[in-house]
């Protein structure tokens, strides 16, 4: 993998997420053989990554591209990109109220 930038363990997954931006790719990696399962596009520089555990969703932030791809956990599919206006730093999931923030640089 080229130039990751994030990394998120969900051991309940037994998987590993790697954003990737040397390929803009999020890396799917299975934690017992440390092979890449899946590859999936994920904008022009993902950067953060998040796991929205009751919707089983991975959330990848995408500095350049101003957006954060969602991606379904199960089938490691890209379920759709969501525009954010703004440069996309970091995202995190709150287990408490089931939301995702995305930090960023909103424009003026």
């Amino acid at each position: 993998m080229k130039r990751v930038h994030g990394v998120l363990a969900v051991p309940a997954l037994h998987r590993v997420y790697a954003s990737a931006t040397g390929t803009n790719e999020l890396a799917v990696i299975d934690d017992q053989t440390l092979q890449i399962v899946a590859r999936v596009s994920a904008g022009d520089y993902p950067d953060g990554v998040a796991y929205a555990s009751k919707a089983a969703k991975i959330y990848v932030s995408d500095l350049h591209g101003k957006t954060d791809t969602v991606i379904d956990a199960k089938t490691n599919q890209r379920v759709t990109t969501i525009s954010l206006g703004g440069g996309a730093g970091n995202t995190q999931y709150d287990s408490v109220s089931e939301h995702i923030f995305v930090t960023g640089a909103w424009p003026k």
